[in-house]
């Protein structure tokens, strides 16, 4: 694929002796890793002990650790390297609320002044996920000395890896906040059944790569699939929001099919954080994805009041869903999905402005109230198929129903296709975007092809689809799915193709059937 892979010399490390005769900790020679990178396992097990109480001394472990989170919180691979941008050297340091062990707190403010208290004081309050006030009865759990740099530790409370923590003080009958109340940032300190991350293909099926998990059935479990996505039909009610059951007179003129969970109490935060700790630390899932196209209420579904209260209330379930992942698999990713719907900017007197969010307004707002509540390494799952879905036959467009309108929408970046799939990850690259200065995750999930147009065409289609991943060198693999219900069954042709994608076998007989030379002439 086109990943970059450095090729760096293993590099020895000198024992200094200090003038005194006191010397420092002689460690082991670095080591060369699989991937190219230079690690030093023994070093990093020695700086960082936390990580080495949640995932042991096992030098692929570590080395996973400090790719997925260490690099970006500033951790050092091995001694005398040079700490990564956006982050510090410090284990646990910054404002935010961070684990410094399984069972401590760090929480942690940077304010532009010190906020004056009555008592001088400021009390730590633990709030749910949907709570963005504290009652002054509410009991504190910790205090430190009113200052514009408050920092105190204080034990992790009973399922407080899926609450929020804020400095704030009782003034008259209400309590003043300081600070933006923060989630727990690395949740992976505390996990408990770490595996071993396996690089994913370029290629793969829905049904073995990917496979559904249906949280409020159970369906789904034991499947060895790498890539999960969590799926909420509604059959349990205690998992489903209450804004699923409102009225609302813009519901969605398809479905809903899928509805938000259910984050509204600490009751179904902890049902849900239960259901998702023990699938992440039970299952062969590596990367799991919270909800399908969740920029469309009628796959996620809640009753319409405004888009910045949709995705607070998203923003919600993810946070709680991924500190359950990442408490019980380190390595584990954790993406959101979106649909096609990137910049149609639908006036609010279209139907059509109440069923979706575009995906790149729905990308601001979550990655915004995320920011806000504490930093994480999200990734995204998108779904580029062929605009329409029912139309293989991309490259020209006559014959197909809205033909030019379809072709305008990806044209001008309307709509995400793999045509342009490259508008969504030059979007990622954006510096507010980024976390710890890199691209977050991102793969192609669920792409189907309609056979209606030829077994050649589909053919073809799935062999541009392919290229347009390979050449975009922030996505890292494209999941096909084969739907027979919807005219997106795998012809043998397509078939043939899917086998030897990567390969070159099929290349110029695609390039001849799209009558093109060179992939630029198609793929943006």
């Amino acid at each position: 694929m086109k990943r970059l892979v450095k090729s760096l010399m293993a590099m020895m490390l000198v024992v200094v002796v200090c003038a005194g005769a006191v010397s420092l900790p002689a460690y082991a020679a670095t080591q060369t890793m699989a991937d190219g990178g230079t690690f030093d396992p023994e070093f990093y097990a020695a700086q960082n002990p936390d990580v080495v109480a949640a995932l042991g001394t096992d030098a692929n472990a570590l080395y996973q650790h400090y790719l997925n989170h260490g690099k970006a919180e500033g951790r050092l691979p091995y001694e005398g390297a040079t700490p990564s941008a956006g982050g510090s050297s410090a284990a646990v340091s910054g404002p935010g609320a961070h684990l410094v062990d399984a069972a401590t707190v760090q929480l942690s403010a940077s304010l532009k002044k010190a906020v004056s208290s009555p008592n001088g004081v400021y009390n730590v309050y633990a709030l749910p996920p949907a709570d963005y006030a504290v009652a002054a009865s509410a009991t504190p759990i910790a205090q430190v000395a009113a200052s514009a740099n408050p920092s105190v530790n204080f034990p992790l409370p009973a399922n407080g890896l899926y609450m929020k923590y804020v400095f704030g003080f009782v003034n008259g009958a209400s309590v003043t906040l300081v600070n933006e109340p923060q989630y727990i940032t690395n949740p992976e300190v505390a996990a408990t059944n770490t595996k071993a991350r396996q690089a994913l293909p370029a290629k793969g099926l829905q049904g073995k790569l990917f496979y559904n998990y249906n949280i409020d059935t159970g369906a789904g479990v034991g499947f060895p699939s790498l890539i999960y996505q969590v799926n909420n039909y509604g059959s349990n009610p205690a998992l489903n929001s209450p804004n699923a059951s409102k009225g609302d007179a813009h519901r969605p003129t398809e479905g809903p099919f899928l509805y938000m969970l259910n984050t509204s109490n600490m009751t179904a935060v902890v049902d849900l954080a239960n259901r998702l700790h023990n699938f992440a630390a039970t299952n062969a899932a590596q990367d799991i994805i919270i909800g399908n196209e969740v920029n469309v209420r009628k796959w996620n579904y809640v009753a319409y009041s405004d888009w910045d209260s949709y995705v607070r209330e998203y923003t919600q379930v993810f946070r709680v869903a991924y500190n359950a992942i990442k408490s019980a698999n380190a390595n584990a990713r954790v993406f959101i999905c979106l649909d096609q719907n990137w910049d149609r900017n639908r006036p609010t007197s279209h139907q059509e402005y109440y069923e979706f969010i575009d995906g790149k307004d729905f990308l601001q707002k979550f990655n915004a109230q995320i920011t806000a509540g504490g930093n994480i390494n999200w990734g995204v799952a998108c779904h580029p198929h062929t605009v329409p879905l029912t139309w293989a036959r991309f490259w020209n467009m006559s014959g197909c129903k809205d033909g030019a309108y379809c072709a305008n929408q990806v044209n001008s970046g309307k709509m995400i296709s793999f045509q342009n799939v490259g508008l969504l990850t030059s979007y990622l690259t954006r510096a507010e975007m980024t976390y710890g200065g890199k691209v977050r995750p991102v793969i192609c999930t669920e792409i189907s092809l309609s056979a209606g147009q030829g077994a050649d065409v589909q053919g073809a289609a799935m062999y541009a689809a392919y290229k347009a991943v390979e050449r975009n060198p922030y996505i890292e693999t494209i999941v096909f799915a084969e739907n027979p219900s919807i005219g997106c069954g795998f012809t043998d042709q397509a078939r043939s193709v899917y086998e030897n994608l990567g390969n070159g076998t099929h290349e110029a007989w695609a390039k001849s059937v799209i009558g093109i030379s060179d992939w630029g002439q198609i793929l943006k």
